[in-house]
C-alpha cells in the first residue's frame, strides 16, 4: 500500500512505478472517492468544484437504491444509475488491472464506457499488488472498512510522512 497526501502525488508515482521493469505488469489499483471523478455520472450532473464528497456518495447511494430508471436507462441492474451495470463494472475492474492506471485515467475510462469506475476500483482491489491511496483512506478504519483495504500483512509506504501526523489531525477535526 502506497499513501500520499494528494492525487498529484499519487499520479506521479503511478508514472514511475510503469517506468520499472515491473510497470507492465504489476496490478495497481488507485482508490478515491466518487467526488474525485470516479463517479461519471454524477460528477456530469453537478457541479463537482462544489459537491462534497459525503454529498455525492448520498446521491449515489439514492440512486443506487431507487427503481426508477432514467428513460434511456437499459442496464437492467435494478437502479436508477444508468452507470451502474454489473458486467460493464466487472470489465473495467479487469482492465484496470492491465497496466498501472492512476485516477484520472480510472475516471476517464468510466466517463467513456458509462462505466461505475468507483465500483470498477473496488471490484479490482482484492487482486492488486499495489494499492495507491491518499492518507485519508489510509487513516481511517470506518473508511478502509468501507472500501476493503486491509492492513494486515501489508506492507505500507508513506510519502511524505513527516506530513502524516497533520494530515490525521485534520481528519479527526471538525
Amino acid at each position: 500500500i502506497y499513501a500520499a497526501r494528494t492525487h498529484s502525488q499519487l499520479s506521479q508515482f503511478i508514472g514511475e512505478v510503469r517506468r520499472t521493469a515491473w510497470g507492465r505488469t504489476t496490478r495497481v489499483v488507485a482508490l478515491g472517492s466518487r467526488a474525485q471523478g470516479l463517479c461519471g455520472y454524477l460528477q456530469g450532473s453537478s457541479n463537482s468544484s462544489s459537491t462534497s464528497d459525503t454529498h455525492m456518495t448520498d446521491q449515489c447511494l439514492e440512486l443506487r437504491n431507487s427503481k426508477k430508471r432514467p428513460a434511456a436507462h437499459t442496464s437492467g441492474s435494478g437502479c436508477a444509475c444508468p452507470y451502474y451495470q454489473p458486467s460493464s463494472i466487472a470489465t473495467l475492474a479487469l482492465h484496470s488491472l492491465t497496466e498501472p492506471t492512476d485516477l484520472e485515467e480510472m475516471a476517464s475510462l468510466g466517463t467513456s464506457s458509462q462505466t461505475c469506475a468507483y465500483d470498477a476500483s473496488r471490484q479490482a482491489l482484492p487482486h492488486a499488488e499495489l494499492v495507491v491511496v491518499p492518507y485519508s483512506r489510509l487513516v481511517d478504519a470506518k473508511t478502509r472498512d468501507s472500501v476493503g483495504l486491509r492492513l494486515e500483512n501489508s506492507l505500507v509506504l508513506i510519502d511524505e510522512a513527516h506530513n502524516f501526523p497533520q494530515a490525521i489531525a485534520h481528519l479527526h477535526s471538525s
